[in-house]
């Protein structure tokens, strides 16, 4: 046995094909039969004994190592022996889009009232090109890029990966979904438009529309 290319060692090994525990004794035998400068393992699909496992580890004796099932598959997993690996997917839910899709510019009860409107389920991504300029709401004065059609975003020098959390910093909102809140220009109408329009995969919630004054 080569022990990382630096030295060669001698073992002698023995497999125990056995449902009850390896005792003391088989690793005794073992032991007793090594020659000079070898040293022994044993390999079962079971496990070990107390002192089997008491007696592998005693010190000034020639060592023994014990590999029991649980590692048995360890190593075989690990150096793909005997067994198939095969793919698969996990699936887990996106929280923010979930968080986001009550449509939801939720603003305090002293900020604006908004006025909510149906999105055209049959109006199609438009054609633009990133990074995009994009304006706020609530606020036409108030500018970000947005990135992709997966939602990242450029806002005062910093990257957020969504659109939700500018949203929040630009409104002054404790909640905004920042796919309705942030609104595009389309190029062919003219016309400021949610950007949850340009998201891949298309996704046709209700958006907001524009701020109505605040109530006196």
């Amino acid at each position: 046995m080569n022990a990382g290319d630096v030295t060669t060692v001698t073992a002698s090994v023995q497999v125990k094909r056995w449902k009850t525990n390896v005792p003391v004794k088989v690793v005794r035998e073992l032991r007793g039969s090594l020659t000079t400068h070898e040293q022994g393992i044993i390999i079962t699909t079971s496990d070990y004994t107390a002192d089997a496992q008491k007696e592998a580890r005693a010190i000034g004796k020639a060592p023994i190592s014990l590999v029991n099932g649980e590692k048995l598959i360890e190593l075989l997993v690990k150096h793909s022996i005997g067994v198939n690996k095969k793919p698969y997917t996990v699936i887990s839910l996106d929280e923010e889009w979930w968080n986001e899709s009550n449509d939801a510019l939720v603003p305090d009860f002293d900020e604006p009232s908004l006025i909510v409107e149906k999105v055209d389920v049959t109006r199609t991504a438009a054609d633009v090109s990133f990074p995009l300029t994009v304006r706020a709401l609530n606020k036409p004065d108030v500018f970000a890029e947005l990135l992709s059609r997966e939602g990242e975003m450029l806002f005062q020098d910093e990257r957020f990966k969504k659109p939700s959390a500018p949203g929040m910093i630009a409104s002054g909102w404790k909640s905004a979904n920042g796919w309705t809140y942030w609104l595009y220009q389309d190029p062919e109408s003219g016309e400021w438009r949610p950007i949850a329009e340009l998201r891949r995969p298309a996704n046709t919630p209700k958006h907001i529309s524009e701020a109505s004054p605040p109530r006196r």
